[in-house]
């Protein structure tokens, strides 16, 4: 039994081990500094791997534009921007939640590839690297089907379905709760002896690379075990079916559906751009640097929440989205003069100001200006 003094001290720790996972600061002590592979004798050291995705997203914007471009050019048929907007949404939202889970998840995956790897690291030679492409392929494979033919995994990632068009940004719409599941499905790569590093930099890799390709039922059964199956099947599945359900009984996913888009004036669509811009931005200082505090990464992080929610209200015209942006500009503006985000500049810090100032006196004073739209169906 631990004495008085050992079982503090051991509290003591164990309190130090949580805090440091809130903080995120355990995964940043675990391989080498700028450098996606370490070696089992680095890992105890530190390792930073870029947010390629994050910088994807800049990019995809610029592609979205060219996508624009190319189909004007060929006299197409546009894609509404405003569902194009909302998919980039989704994925700065995506990588929102990040700050939520990360640091559970790597720790889990550093626990297991540090006390059960079974193969030593693959090491950082070509053939090694083509290994890693193809062994994070399968997990996401396995990841995306299980998404399809288990119910609450479907009911998560049906987002990634539910735009009207097959556009560029479309690879980028991701439920933000997928976060809470996806990392069990790379957990064999621990196993296999995959580094963290060599994990994080190809996962973010094969989510770009997929880019180019484009409870209600549960209340209804009458046992536990129905219940438990109508949660874990496939999200057709009844009683006596196959695990995906039977194929005649499936709706035909070639049925039309009422096309619905946003008659939003262009000073809509440049308020929106512009505060999705910005919460962009934040985000992306968030993620690259480590001088913010928890409490910054806290609050700016609901204030990107806020935004991308926001930019929703705004396009289905709600009667009460005058109130919540003169609400949300004026949360901003506080934030900017009293909390001061440290990993921006004095320059990205005044530009954010001057923003939400003009954007609440928008609001008060002409707010027809920018809510003079409506929604209609063609």
């Amino acid at each position: 039994m631990l004495k008085g003094g050992e079982l503090e001290t051991a509290i003591n720790h164990v309190a130090s081990r949580v805090k440091d996972i809130l903080n995120f600061k355990f995964v940043s002590q675990l391989a080498a500094e700028n450098d996606i592979y370490c070696t089992e004798e680095e890992a105890g050291q530190s390792f930073s791997v870029p947010p390629y995705t994050l910088q994807a997203l800049w990019w995809v914007m610029w592609l979205v534009g060219v996508e624009y471009l190319a189909l004007w050019w060929q006299d197409a048929r546009l894609p509404v921007l405003h569902d194009n907007i909302l998919s980039l949404a989704h994925a700065t939202f995506y990588e929102v939640t990040k700050f939520l889970v990360r640091g559970f998840e790597y720790w889990v995956y550093v626990l297991v590839w540090q006390k059960w790897a079974i193969l030593p690291p693959l090491g950082d030679s070509p053939l090694a690297a083509l290994a890693l492409v193809v062994l994070t392929d399968f997990c996401y494979y396995w990841l995306h089907r299980a998404s399809h033919e288990i119910m609450v995994l479907w009911a998560v990632h049906q987002v990634h379905h539910t735009s009207q068009d097959l556009t560029v940004a479309v690879g980028l719409r991701h439920s933000p709760l997928q976060r809470l599941f996806l990392w069990v499905f790379y957990l064999p790569m621990a196993v296999l002896g995959v580094p963290p590093a060599h994990m994080l930099a190809h996962a973010q890799f094969n989510l770009i690379f997929y880019l180019k390709l484009a409870v209600g039922k549960a209340n209804s059964m009458d046992t536990w075990d129905k219940w438990l199956c109508s949660l874990v099947k496939g999200p057709s599945w009844v009683p006596g079916s196959p695990w995906t359900g039977w194929d005649e009984n499936k709706p035909d996913i070639r049925a039309s559906r009422e096309y619905q888009k946003v008659r939003a004036t262009a000073a809509t669509h440049c308020y929106v751009l512009l505060h999705f811009l910005a919460a962009l931005s934040l985000i992306t200082r968030l993620t690259t640097t480590v001088v913010s505090t928890p409490v910054e990464v806290f609050v700016y992080s609901l204030a990107v929440v806020a935004t991308l929610t926001c930019i929703g209200v705004l396009y289905d015209g709600l009667s009460c989205c005058r109130l919540v942006e003169m609400v949300r500009c004026g949360i901003g503006l506080a934030l900017c003069l009293l909390l001061p985000l440290q990993a921006i500049t004095g320059a990205e810090l005044r530009l954010l100001t001057t923003l939400y100032t003009l954007s609440f006196i928008l609001w008060l004073v002409r707010p027809n200006t920018i809510i003079n739209h409506k929604v209609c169906k063609d």
